[in-house]
């Protein structure tokens, strides 16, 4: 039994660490070189590749706990790309004032960006399948990032539109990647759940509504959010305290003239009374007069 059990052991590749795992792409261990495969090598009976046993690089054999925690990244990323295209908007007016120009020009931040959600995937699909997802995600997010950066610092309305056109293209990667990671982590059985987890994630960037004002806080602390939502986020929050204390002085208002409406009331009814009063002492002094003047 223990030279079986030894044996067994000694079949396993030695572990192979997590930074090598990030690092080497092609993870050409020991035991991936000396495994056979089937087939012949020829045009009729070619080699037949297939994950070995215990093979490190194969995702369905990692752990459940470390799949699931790389679907709520892939997930976050995918939320991240569409937040940021919706958290634009807050800054519209802003834009309109210090650059000096029309509503039509300051929307087309947020056009161009969507523009480069569909232009980029037709990139970022097949060369994920050339050169790996992983280079692909390196790639474009930390363009994604610069492309924000700049945009906080653009000091025209050109800047501003070509930088947001480049970050949606760059940051479109996860649309079209992350569910193809998360098809080979899972079995057919399992991928169900892990699939509605990411497809919610896209969606909720543009349905949150007050994500311009959130973006404020995330800005200093994530570097996709720039540093340009932080300052058109304040603007969103100023506004609101106006409107909160311009809802209040109406509403004071309302209150006062529903306290001034029966004072109102009771000073016309005297009017009136005063009036009619007026009118009989003037129809009494007419008919004395004629009664004089008759005899």
């Amino acid at each position: 039994m223990e030279a079986a059990g030894a044996d067994i052991e000694s079949e396993r590749p030695a572990a192979v660490s997590h930074w090598r795992l990030l690092a080497d792409q092609a993870l050409l261990t020991p035991h991936v070189l000396s495994s056979s495969f089937h087939g012949q090598g020829t045009e009729t009976e070619p080699f037949i590749v297939e994950w070995d046993d215990h093979d490190p690089r194969n995702p369905q054999g990692w752990a459940k706990w470390y799949k699931w925690i790389i679907t709520v990244v892939v997930a976050i990323a995918s939320l991240a790309v569409s937040f940021c295209s919706s958290a634009y908007s807050g800054g519209i007016a802003d834009m309109m004032r210090d650059f000096d120009i029309s509503r039509e020009v300051a929307v087309l931040g947020l056009s161009l960006f969507v523009v480069g959600f569909a232009l980029g995937p037709l990139l970022w699909a097949p060369l994920s399948e050339l050169y790996g997802r992983q280079v692909i995600f390196f790639v474009t997010f930390g363009a994604y990032a610069a492309f924000n950066a700049g945009a906080a610092g653009s000091q025209n309305t050109e800047t501003v539109l070509i930088l947001r056109f480049l970050a949606g293209s760059f940051g479109s990667s996860p649309l079209t990647n992350a569910g193809g990671v998360i098809a080979d982590m899972f079995e057919a059985e399992e991928r169900g759940l892990a699939m509605c987890v990411f497809s919610i994630a896209p969606f909720m960037g543009p349905g949150i509504h007050w994500a311009s004002s959130l973006a404020a806080f995330l800005a200093l602390a994530c570097l996709p959010f720039p540093w340009l939502f932080y300052k058109y986020g304040y603007a969103v929050r100023v506004r609101c305290k106006y409107a909160a204390q311009a809802e209040k002085f109406a509403r004071e208002m309302r209150e006062r003239d529903l306290r001034d409406e029966p004072e109102d009331g009771i000073e016309q009814s005297g009017q009136r009374t005063s009036d009619n009063s007026d009118g009989e002492t003037t129809k009494e002094g007419e008919q004395k007069a004629a009664g004089k003047s008759e005899e």
